[in-house]
């Protein structure tokens, strides 16, 4: 039997939407909220967005919630197969859609994500990269700002939730060197699942800049092979790759 965990995808809205807490439900029932952004916003630290501006073309809320709704049991699916290996597995990933004029999706990337599974990530990149869009509102390019949150079932002990000065010396130590490696040329966002001794279980990667999935999956990949400080259960950590 797959296991339980909560599925929210948040609404599309123009300026200012609060979150609703999710309710626990089953996998194959999630409950969905919906706080997606069409038109490029600018968000403050809360995330909350704070203004809308139109690029060439829009598309309304309904038009892009009724454009990824039927994709939900694909992108429920993203965060199935990895839970059933890691329970611990949760956070919010929020995606920025390019959408041509014809409907078509010309890019999709992670510009914020907590989730700390690049499997994940791909999964769920890959399902709104082929998703089919209405045509947008003066025929030319329009963004779409949207984030789908994951918490463990109630039976799990979620990590402990370290801050970014607790890894800052084991950053700063190797974090030059696999920027290097991977050739990345912007900010990254890092998020890591660690053990009780150290050991990095699962890494996730992020970029505002839109970095591909090679170059996202190389720092990744790097971030696994470091030692952390160790902990008195699993912890998770958010830092930047700068």
């Amino acid at each position: 039997m797959p296991r339980l965990l909560t599925l929210c995808l948040a609404s599309l809205v123009f300026v200012g939407c609060g979150a609703r807490a999710p309710d626990r439900g089953a996998l194959v029932a999630p409950r969905l909220i919906d706080r997606s952004v069409p038109g490029t916003a600018t968000v403050d630290g809360s995330g909350r967005g704070m203004g809308v501006s139109g690029l060439r073309g829009t598309l309304s809320p309904l038009e892009a919630r009724a454009a990824l709704q039927p994709r939900m049991n694909e992108m429920t699916g993203c965060f199935a197969l990895r839970s059933m290996s890691f329970e611990q597995l949760g956070g919010q990933i929020r995606m920025l859609i390019r959408v041509e004029g014809s409907g078509r999706v010309l890019s999709a990337h992670p510009e914020d994500s907590t989730v700390g599974d690049r499997d994940v990530e791909r999964c769920v990149r890959r399902v709104i990269q082929a998703t089919r869009f209405p045509r947008t509102h003066g025929g030319g390019e329009a963004e779409v700002h949207w984030a789908l949150t994951v918490d463990p079932p109630e039976s799990v002990q979620e990590p402990a939730t370290w801050s970014p000065e607790r890894v800052a010396r084991v950053v700063r130590r190797r974090g030059t060197r696999a920027m290097s490696a991977c050739n990345v040329e912007s900010d990254i966002q890092v998020t890591a699942y660690v053990s009780r001794r150290g050991r990095v279980l699962r890494a996730g990667a992020a970029s505002v800049s839109g970095a591909d999935d090679e170059t996202l999956d190389c720092v990744a990949s790097h971030v696994t092979r470091w030692r952390m400080p160790s902990g008195r259960r699993i912890s998770k950590v958010t830092f930047e790759l700068t």
